[in-house]
């Protein structure tokens, strides 16, 4: 194994024709964990202009919360099956799911509508 350094550079090392350049690997740009344990909980359609529709197992004792990536609260309510998004800024939120002692959470994506458009004709 080679060892270079440089300096403006973190050291790398060159093994077998790789070159590692201490670079860090994130899975999730957002630093969200996206839960894929609970297959029985569906949330569509993702990404969504107006409404998103969640299927859970039992609906009667779940909390739902929507989070802007800023961390702020933007939705709350107990037992839901249709969230009205068409109101929320275009962008990605976090939705929590809260059953018992259980939390899942996913991202959803809210798209903005497209520009109207306006239509001149010449008589």
């Amino acid at each position: 194994m080679y060892q270079a350094f440089d300096s403006v550079l973190l050291p790398r090392s060159i093994t077998g024709g790789l070159i590692d350049i201490g670079a860090y690997e994130y899975s999730v740009a957002t630093g969200m964990e996206e839960n894929q344990l609970r297959r029985d909980i569906s949330v569509y359609p993702n990404p969504t202009k107006d409404f998103i529709h969640i299927i859970l197992p039992d609906l009667q004792r779940s909390s739902v919360a929507i989070y802007s990536l800023l961390g702020q609260q933007v939705f709350i309510a107990t037992n839901p099956n249709v969230i009205d998004i068409s109101n929320f800024a275009e962008g990605i939120y976090s939705l929590t799911v809260k059953q018992d002692a259980t939390i899942w959470r996913t991202k959803i994506v809210k798209q903005k509508y497209p520009a109207s458009k306006t239509y001149s004709h010449r008589l």
